[in-house]
């Protein structure tokens, strides 16, 4: 028997364009679905606000930036890192030292190891006048195995801060073993020898900061 679709060509174009018309029909219904579980994915996805957050840094938006960090916190209440970054933002950008610090702490109770966020910690509470607070923190960071020679600097300055000269100079010296030319460091370790009468090590620092300035 012959084929019925080539005795009627035209009804065999209409089926043709029938089929590439149903096609093209799921292939756009495939693409508005695509397009939308992308749009989804992406609105859940905290590096989205990160992102964005980074854009409106750099505009100087202030105020969008911690928006925008603080939605990426929502999207993934476990991770630090939006909260590592509120915290930069809030002590680089604008000096708030109290919101700061609780941003850094909320990103060390997720999990962060950051020793920027830590050294940030200590000098937030230096700032807010926490003397005491911030030796004590800076302690435990080095307790804890934290080994940047920044911690020892910035507890020996909390304790200068804080009058507490005694207990800034084993600090100090530390310090310097990770900075042995700074000073910074040897002056306010010779100012502190001097404060507790020790004359002689002070003494001994003045020389030492003598030889570093020869021509």
């Amino acid at each position: 028997m012959p084929n019925t679709l080539f005795q009627y060509p035209r009804r065999a174009l209409m089926y043709w364009a029938a089929l590439l018309s149903l096609a093209l029909i799921l292939l756009l219904c495939y693409h508005v679905l695509f397009s939308y579980y992308v749009d989804v994915l992406r609105e859940r996805s905290p590096w989205t606000y990160l992102k964005a957050a980074d854009e409106c840094t750099s505009r100087g938006d202030w105020n969008g930036a911690v928006k925008k960090l603080e939605m990426a916190a929502d999207r993934d209440p476990k991770s630090p890192v939006p909260w590592e970054r509120l915290g930069s933002l809030y002590y680089n950008n604008q000096k708030q030292w109290e919101k700061a610090l609780q941003a850094y702490r909320a990103a060390l109770e997720r999990g962060s190891q950051s020793i920027d966020a830590r050294g940030k910690i200590i000098w937030c509470l230096i700032h807010l006048k926490r003397f005491d607070g911030a030796a004590d923190f800076g302690k435990a960071c080095m307790e804890e195995g934290f080994t940047s020679p920044y911690f020892p600097r910035f507890v020996a300055e909390a304790f200068r801060k804080a009058a507490r000269h005694a207990e800034s100079i084993p600090y100090f010296e530390k310090a310097l073993e990770g900075f042995p030319d700074d000073l910074y460091l040897l002056e306010m370790l010779m100012q502190a020898y001097e404060h507790i009468g020790n004359q002689q090590k002070a003494n001994e620092v003045k020389r030492r900061i003598e030889q570093i300035q020869e021509p």
